[in-house]
């Protein structure tokens, strides 16, 4: 195990195997000891985190890496990590090493934020417990009178809620009878309007059949007058002929 506070500086190169493999493990390590971040923690946001493990890596290994060096190997670890993962879960897949494996179970166990890894078997899905879990199934049993000042509480939050459940219905009531009132005034005008429609069609029809009856009788009168004027054509033709009728 490197130590942090270890005052001999260790020089590498990333080109080299074992000194990328160390380098690695330094920032994993590095990682895990100041894992501290939050608006009440000790690193504000995870900038401030990895630029803290750039200068333990400058301190212990006298590896010079920026913070976004830092950031990127942690991400390039996460993605081989999936990927062994995701090769180990596959039915016929022969198994490989998952890199830094410890590191990471370390890590994880101390920040809260990250789920805990899931293990697939031939029975179904397990979680593996994490750090919180096991604090709190450890804890101690509540006392009788916590108990008791929790039911209370309960009762008073349940009494609160049939409170509140009961505004809330009458509140959709009084907003159901607006909502019927705008329906009701809605098909009232619809109807208003159909009416109005049905009325204009009506008073059209009317229209159309008073003129209609109006042409009919104008053709039967021109009928009946080109009729009587041609009984007066042949009236005179037989009068200048001398025929009788």
């Amino acid at each position: 195990m490197i130590s942090l506070t270890s005052s001999v500086p260790i020089r590498c190169r990333s080109a080299d195997f074992e000194g990328a493999v160390l380098l690695y493990r330094m920032c994993l390590i590095s990682l895990k000891s100041h894992l501290q971040v939050g608006p009440f923690k000790k690193f504000k946001n995870k900038k401030m985190l990895f630029k803290q493990v750039s200068q333990d890596l400058a301190t212990v290994l006298g590896c010079h890496k920026t913070p976004q060096q830092c950031e990127n190997r942690y991400k390039t670890v996460m993605r081989q990590k999936k990927k062994a993962s995701d090769n180990n879960n596959k039915s016929g897949a022969s198994p490989c090493p998952v890199p830094f494996d410890d590191e990471m179970r370390k890590i994880q166990s101390i920040d809260d934020s990250l789920e805990p890894e899931v293990q697939r078997d031939s029975f179904g899905v397990t979680y593996k417990p994490s750090a919180s879990s096991s604090a709190d199934s450890s804890a101690d049993p509540p006392s009788p009178l916590l108990e008791s000042s929790s039911t209370a509480t309960n009762s008073s939050e349940s009494g609160d809620s049939t409170k509140g459940s009961a505004e809330v219905k009458k509140r959709e009531f009084r907003a159901s009878t607006s909502r019927m009132q705008q329906m009701q005034f809605f098909f009232d005008q619809m109807r208003a309007i159909s009416a109005e429609r049905m009325a204009r069609r009506e008073e059209r029809e009317n229209e159309k059949e008073k003129r209609r009856a109006e042409r009919r009788a104008e053709r039967t009168q021109e009928r009946q007058e080109r009729r009587k004027m041609h009984e007066d054509k042949l009236q005179l033709i037989r009068e200048a002929l001398g025929l009788r009728q």
